[in-house]
This record gives structure tokens, sequence and C-alpha cells, in this order.
């Protein structure tokens, strides 16, 4: 855009200023913050970009992390609550795990005067495990974690169908959240250029993948515990063929959960 075009962008929305929504109060996540601006204006307008920087400045230091509401839906489906053990498959860049430590670890606290908490306290407060198996992504998502400055993340560099014992006597998880690859053709709506690159094939060559990885993610669940799959794809090869996959090999071992009474001001199907 031009520089008198950006002014007049800024103008028209000189009044929208971040806006405190009550997104999903029932899985304890009291507000978010949306910001009904496009990304020029946001950089080059000069009010919106100083809250730019300001953005930018709190997401280094840790303070904030952004993502789109809907990315937020899997972690929110969770339904995760403090002191619970949660296994991140496929992790990368981090965002969901980092919403998914506000909401089931709690930062450890030290007690009797000590600088840092006991080993127990910290086992107590809960625990995210991340894993990602592309190198300079495990990257990402490790520099992401470190600025959370929270001792209930941790980061593993692994393949999701082979990973090894975690813990003395190999723990299972109270939550699974199974963010698995995809063709990604639910984000050409933002990213229309991808549209070329697509292809109606990519869905079924990505099916068994995603097959193994939701059933690797379901055999690390504990009794009682509850998985989310999910994918940023629109294919139903890549979504409810895989879940019926999943509970065919499951043999009666996992349920489908009924999930209109969750977010239900979310549009759904």
């Amino acid at each position: 855009e031009t520089g008198d075009n950006v002014e007049a962008s800024a103008d028209a929305a000189a009044g929208a200023l971040p806006q405190q929504r009550p997104l999903y109060p029932l899985l304890g996540m009291e507000t978010a913050w949306k910001l009904d601006l496009p990304k020029t204006v946001l950089r080059k307008a000069a009010g919106p970009k100083r809250l730019h920087c300001f953005l930018k400045r709190c997401t280094e230091l840790g303070a904030i992390s952004r993502q789109e509401a809907v990315s937020m839906i899997p972690a929110l489906l969770l339904r995760g609550g403090q002191g619970l053990r949660v296994l991140d498959l496929c992790a990368s860049p981090g965002m969901k795990t980092l919403q998914l430590l506000d909401m089931t670890a709690e930062r450890p606290q030290a007690n009797d005067g000590a600088s840092v908490p006991t080993v127990a306290a910290i086992r107590g407060a809960g625990a995210v495990v991340s894993n990602e198996l592309d190198g300079r992504r495990c990257c990402m998502l490790a520099h992401h974690v470190l600025k959370a400055r929270n001792p209930a993340g941790l980061v593993i560099h692994h393949n999701a169908l082979a990973l090894p014992p975690l813990g003395e006597h190999g723990e299972r998880f109270d939550r699974v959240l199974c963010d698995v690859p995809c063709s990604g053709d639910g984000t050409i709506r933002k990213a229309p250029q991808l549209l070329a690159g697509w292809r109606p094939n990519r869905s079924s060559a990505l099916h068994q993948l995603q097959v193994r990885i939701a059933c690797a993610g379901a055999a690390r669940l504990a009794v009682g515990g509850r998985m989310v799959y999910s994918t940023c794809a629109l294919s139903p090869i890549e979504n409810e063929a895989v879940v019926a996959a999943l509970l065919m090999r499951a043999r009666g071992a996992l349920e489908l959960v009924d999930c209109s009474q969750d977010l239900p001001d979310m549009p759904r199907r």
C-alpha cells in the first residue's frame, strides 16, 4: 500500500483497539485479546506501529504469545487442569505448548525460604512434554518454551512413532495433543498462494502417517485421560477417516467424546 492508503486505513481503524473478549471461560481461560487491524496498518501506520513494537517486545520477553483464535481450540478442548501431565506430540512452533503450560502446569513455588522449588514441588505442579522430530523446528520450539521460564515445560527431539519411555516407570499422560502434519489446505484462506501447490492426492499420502501418530498418542494416554487429534486441513481423509481408523484399532479402549457443550459459541458443521 502507499503511505496515503496506510494513513487512511489507520484513521479508519483508530477505534480498533485490542478488545477483551471472554473466549473460553469454561476451560479456565478468562480472557483473550483480539486486534482487528490488517498487518500492513499494524506495521506501518504511526499509532498502530508503536503498538506492534510493544507486542513484539512482550512476545520476546515471554509475557504474551500470539496465535489465531482457531489455533487455540485443540488445546482448549483438552480441558486441562492444574497438576496434569500433558504430551504434545508434534509441537513446533510451540504456541499450543505455551497455551498448555498456562492451562495445566502451575509454576512451582519454593518453600521455607528456599531460592528454588524442590523436585517434589516441580513434579506436583504438572508437566507439559513437547516433542518435535524436525531438528530446526525443534530449536524453534525450545526457543519459545524457554521464554516461558516455566520448569514444568520439557522439550524432546524424537520420532513421535518411537518415543522412549518417559519417567522411571514409563508413566502415561493425562492429556495428549496430536496436532499432526497435514496438507494444510485449511490455511489457504489466509495464504492463497498455497493453492497453486495443492494436489488432491496429498491427503491420501498423509493418511497412514496421521493414523500411526494418533495411535502412538493413544498408547501414551493414561486410563481416563483425554486426547485431541487436530489438523489444519479440510479433507475428511485427514480428519474423520483418521479418527475412525483410530477407534477401529483401539477395539473399545477409546471412545469418542461429545464436545458439543464445550465452546458453545464456536461454529460447527
